[in-house]
């Protein structure tokens, strides 16, 4: 048993999440695959017991020890936890359900404190039939960037089981080596990074206007999502193109600035595994960190520029002419959860205070994964489990590239910011996108609201 220092992710889900939400297990990362129809269990096990071996983080156990949180990180030679279940009595009409009951009872399983935090099922049916392998892990062990790498892995694994060869994974940097490399950066030289951010005009940053609600302390949080699917606007007539996801950046920036009436705080979020330190530019991370599955995703912080009445091309260069936070922004965020005497200086207390919106950009992969080497996602799906106490941002704005349309959700809680508050900040954010793009102002039509549950 190996004991690892927590990544910043993994400390605020401890210090927050854990102890407020009713099953703090069920934060989890689910995933359906479907296989190759000549992959049995016993070659399924096989993989699985190679990616238990090779990813040390899917090992993770956590106890709270004398007050705190403690990581510890198994031996490889403990058995891989994977079940084999067989549906072949369920009639073809129910058998989709039943996979799907299956995943959301192998997520309600998952246990904090005893593990396991990551599971499979290996779900065969009729001779013949592809079979189906359900992976569910809980965040504190793995983010979506790894959940590829885990699907990857699990296809060079079956391939070369298939194959009768042997199985090779691609080499990665351990788990407990990247951690440590985090803390050693955050202890030594993240103050380099101190003055980036006290040069910032952090002080005359405003906040969202809050709802007139009496909101008791412990207070059942609702949830609502407002859609508007607009155009990306990247190649814009007239100007160079951006990247998709600096012009959903500008887009949402633009409107919360407004609406505020001045510069605003916003969180968003990164992959985490690209740090370099200052000055030299030296990787923070050891090498093939990309490669490493862990929670490294985090929260980036950026103060945005008051928007000022122009077309979205002109706040984008506005937002490019900014000097650019080290690391992604990321430091704050470290500066936070990694080292106690830097979160109570009033800047880093402040600016966290201030930064109640959350950004989260991705582009959706068409198709899904199909690795091309028998594993592919499925169609069934295991729905995220939402959790009535859980504490979540005020509001939370996701952005999906599609291609030629950004899709935003603008997940809110409307006993802090209206419905129609919301819905007309994603009217107003449609509308500078399609002016951005050349399209016609737009009009209501082109949002839309329902009552719903936030992807984590």
């Amino acid at each position: 048993m190996t004991t690892v220092p927590l990544l910043p992710s993994q400390a605020w889900f401890l210090a927050t999440l854990n102890t407020g939400m009713v099953h703090p297990g069920r934060w989890t990362l689910n995933q359906i695959y479907r296989l190759n129809r000549d992959v049995t269990g016993a070659m399924a096990e096989a993989a699985v017991a190679h990616l238990w071996s090779h990813h040390d983080s899917l090992r993770a156990r956590f106890r709270f020890v004398d007050g705190q949180w403690r990581q510890e990180i198994e031996t490889p030679q403990s058995p891989p936890p994977i079940l084999a279940v067989n549906v072949s009595l369920v009639p073809d009409a129910d058998r989709a359900a039943y996979v799907e009951r299956l995943g959301r009872d192998l997520a309600a399983s998952l246990n904090i404190g005893q593990g396991p935090l990551v599971r499979f099922m290996f779900v065969s049916s009729r001779p013949g039939a592809a079979p189906w392998l359900i992976v569910v892990a809980h965040h504190l062990v793995l983010d979506y960037f790894s959940l590829r790498i885990v699907a990857d892995d699990l296809a060079i694994a079956l391939a070369a089981l298939r194959a009768q060869e042997p199985v090779q994974l691609p080499r990665t940097a351990g788990f407990a080596e990247c951690a440590e490399a985090l803390h050693d950066y955050a202890a030594r030289d993240l103050r380099d990074e101190w003055g980036y951010w006290d040069a910032l005009p952090w002080r005359t940053a405003v906040r969202l206007p809050a709802g007139p609600y009496d909101r008791p302390a412990n207070a059942v949080r609702l949830w609502r999502t407002t859609t508007a699917r607009s155009p990306s606007g990247a190649s814009a007539q007239g100007r160079d193109p951006v990247a998709p996801e600096v012009v959903g950046l500008g887009a949402v920036g633009a409107v919360l600035t407004e609406w505020a009436g001045g510069r605003v705080w916003i969180q968003v979020m990164h992959h985490g595994r690209n740090l370099v330190s200052a000055p030299g530019g030296r990787p923070i991370l050891p090498p093939r960190a990309w490669r490493t599955v862990g929670w490294f995703a985090t929260a980036g912080l950026r103060l945005l520029p008051a928007y000022q009445g122009l077309d979205v091309g002109a706040y984008l260069d506005a937002l490019a002419a900014e000097t650019p936070a080290p690391n992604h922004g990321l430091g704050l965020c470290l500066m936070r959860w990694l080292t106690p005497t830097a979160a109570t200086t009033p800047m880093v207390s402040r600016i966290w205070a201030d930064s109640r919106v959350v950004f989260d950009y991705s582009s959706l992969r068409s198709g899904g994964t199909d690795t091309g080497d028998g594993i592919r996602e499925a169609t069934e799906q295991v729905k995220g489990y939402y959790d009535l106490l859980e504490a979540r941002s005020d509001l939370y704005v996701r952005v999906r590239n599609l291609g030629d349309q950004l899709s935003i959700h603008w997940d809110h809680d409307p006993t802090v910011y209206p419905l129609e508050t919301i819905g007309r900040l994603a009217s107003r954010g449609d509308e500078l996108l399609r002016a951005h793009a050349g399209e016609a102002r737009a009009g209501e039509a082109h949002v839309a609201e329902a009552a719903g549950e936030a992807v984590q």
